[in-house]
């Protein structure tokens, strides 16, 4: 419902940004219906891991074990992403990363990828090589007429 609220209030497409398990929730609700894709300009995910966290083994709570590498939650969401389209989407993601890593976790397919260097988990998403890819992002996302105003954090 926030991304109609800001579609009806400005009559742009948002662009979703989303850190961490944030990245997988936005993919979870893009997946949960074909329309959803058409709702949003892009979806720019900041240290998300994508192909799972080596760290989440160790965790018992349910999103922990739907964020392990291979896990059935990640698989059934991959699946359901290949059946149709997906707005424009980036990622954001560092090699100093410390629940996100390896670095490749971070990476979702056919998504424009922004190495950023030395950031940890936390300092990526504040990280100035993070708001110039961002920048760059809204600048060229089709969401009103060719320009996009708003994110949706």
């Amino acid at each position: 419902s926030a991304v109609e609220r800001l579609r009806a209030g400005t009559g742009c497409a948002p662009v979703l940004l989303a850190h961490s398990m944030g990245g997988l929730a936005a993919r979870a609700w893009l997946a949960a219906a074909p329309e959803n894709a058409g709702r949003v300009a892009g979806l720019i995910t900041i240290g998300t891991p994508h192909a799972g966290a080596w760290l989440a083994r160790f965790a018992t709570s349910i999103n922990a074990s739907q964020m392990r590498p291979g896990s059935p939650w990640l698989l059934a969401l991959q699946a359901r992403e290949a059946g149709f389209a997906q707005p424009p989407r980036g990622c954001v993601a560092s090699d100093c990363d410390q629940l996100v890593y390896p670095e490749d976790a971070a990476w979702l397919a056919g998504a424009e990828r922004v190495h950023v260097r030395g950031a940890g988990h936390i300092a990526l998403a504040f990280h100035p090589v993070t708001r110039q890819c961002l920048q760059r992002f809204l600048d060229h996302a089709d969401a009103c007429s060719g320009r996009a105003d708003g994110v949706v954090a």
